[in-house]
């Protein structure tokens, strides 16, 4: 009896863990976000639609960022907003949607006289989107600006729309590696370097390493609340495993410091800390101070010598490369 009942409450929390893990990618039994959206869409139930089209339209499905972008525009089951129709209009035609460029191809057409070309006009569209708040939007025009791409080739201008892309959305992983590779920022998803740390990709310098954390703060100045973005620069000593304060600035909306927001030391005024022993310590003490060999080894490199003679000298070519 008591085995019957053991496997009873065993079968019972399978069925509900599959239960769950279902109800992650479906709203009702056997109906998915989309195929409601569509429903609902179809019959001018707009109430039910929107959650539905929004959480699909969300997970990159273009049928749905479509039907939204419909729903921003008119103001159908939410209120008229024509920046988040534009931004998701965008999304559904940059994914083929046949609706979507059909629709921006007609506004196009009924407003040529402020465009060169249509390409022109989707590089406005693009800055109008980016200035909503869109983070994908973001990344695309700082990718435009560090290339030069339809645009003017300036990198400050670039940094800060990764940095807004960022804080617009912090799992904004293209944004984040981005901002890592061209202007050498670390640590700016907001969420303690959680999702950084855990990358081997960057080596920092052996002795005295540093990082940037990145955030959105508010404060008041003259009576005056303002929205700042908080950028803190800390150094590490990877040989005593010690944690220094360098810099604290609080930058505007376009990246210039606030005066009175601005503390900064010299090198040999900062005053190291030890880290205090914990798994986040461990894991970004590993990420700032991580050896260069230890990199090669994490890559598996060393499964080259399991290729005869060429792979052992291209293993120690490359160790020397690297020394």
């Amino acid at each position: 009896m008591r085995k019957t009942f053991h496997l009873h409450g065993i079968f019972c929390v399978i069925f509900f863990q599959i239960f769950l893990i279902c109800s992650l990618f479906t709203t009702a039994w056997g109906q998915t976000n989309i195929e409601l959206c569509v429903k609902d869409y179809n019959v001018k139930d707009y109430t039910n639609a929107f959650p539905a089209c929004k959480e699909a339209a969300k997970q990159g499905n273009a049928e749905a960022q479509f039907y939204l972008g419909q729903m921003y525009s008119y103001g159908d089951g939410v209120q008229k907003d024509g920046s988040a129709a534009a931004i998701w209009y965008r999304k559904a035609a940059k994914q083929g949607n046949a609706e979507a460029k059909s629709l921006l191809t007609k506004i196009f057409d009924n407003d040529k006289g402020k465009w060169t070309s249509f390409d022109d006009f989707m590089l406005g569209l693009l800055k109008l989107t980016a200035d909503a708040n869109d983070s994908d939007s973001q990344f695309e025009l700082a990718e435009k600006h560090i290339s030069g791409a339809g645009v003017e080739k300036n990198r400050y201008l670039a940094e800060k729309w990764l940095i807004h892309s960022i804080l617009n959305d912090p799992e904004n992983k293209k944004s984040i590696e981005l901002i890592e590779k061209e202007f050498n920022w670390h640590c700016v998803d907001g969420f303690f370097c959680t999702s950084i740390i855990k990358s081997n990709r960057i080596i920092h310098d052996k002795n005295l390493s540093w990082y940037w954390e990145i955030g959105l703060v508010k404060f008041e100045l003259n009576k005056e609340v303002i929205r700042g973005i908080n950028k803190r620069y800390d150094v590490m000593n990877c040989n005593n495993r010690t944690l220094g304060f360098k810099t604290f600035q609080v930058l505007d909306d376009d990246l210039h410091v606030v005066p009175k927001k601005d503390y900064t030391f010299e090198d040999d005024k900062i005053k190291f800390k030890p880290l205090e022993p914990n798994t986040y310590n461990d894991k970004l003490f590993n990420y700032v101070c991580v050896d260069k060999l230890i990199l090669i080894k994490r890559q598996k490199m060393f499964t080259e010598f399991h290729l005869g003679l060429v792979g052992q000298l291209n293993l120690v070519i490359l160790l020397l490369i690297n020394m």
